[in-house]
């Protein structure tokens, strides 16, 4: 694989690590507008049932409660659904909504693609050695690629350079060995 070939597999995978992102983002705003449907219809139903009375044996264990109270913070519950609700905008807004979320995805890839670098000393068995600054350890260096969301992906190229795999073996044949 060819330099150029590895840049471009980089940018692939970037890319479709922000559909990833887009996707996970049209997901979660699809599931909440359903939770939200839903909850909306619970509310109602619940109003329907208190205003035709039959709504268990509170009001009549507690008459000093009013039903007035109850009924007014349910229809403000429900208010509040129907506003957040407007603000996702309607069903059939669907495609529009997830093609604006795809476009502020890729339109701000910067604060959701970013990369460091990370030191790992490790011993010939490439396992962290409890003392720091070990003889025998040696430094190895990984980019990690990271999300403003938390995920994160370790790029590592497999090249190894022929001059560097152990001398006096079938070094092609042995290479996934020590990799």
């Amino acid at each position: 694989m060819s330099f150029q070939e590895a840049v471009s597999n980089i940018k692939t995978s970037a890319f479709d690590f922000l559909i990833e992102i887009a996707l996970e983002r049209i997901v979660a705003e699809r599931t909440r507008y359903a939770e939200l449907e839903k909850q909306k219809l619970l509310l109602k139903s619940k109003l329907r049932t208190m205003r035709a009375g039959s709504w268990g044996l509170e009001g009549m264990l507690r008459p000093e409660n009013s039903e007035a109270w109850h009924l007014d913070a349910l229809e403000a519950e429900i208010a509040a659904v129907d506003n957040e609700l407007k603000q996702m905008g309607a069903s059939h807004e669907v495609l529009k909504n997830n093609l604006q979320i795809v476009k502020d995805t890729f339109n701000q890839p910067e604060q959701l693609l970013a990369t460091r670098t990370i030191e790992l000393e490790l011993d010939n068995m490439n396992i962290k050695p409890e003392a720091q600054n070990s003889s025998k350890a040696h430094k190895l260096e990984l980019i990690e690629l990271y999300s403003g969301i938390g995920a994160a992906r370790i790029l590592l190229p497999g090249w190894v350079p022929v001059e560097e795999l152990p001398a006096g073996r079938k070094a092609l044949g042995d290479a996934p060995n020590y990799l």
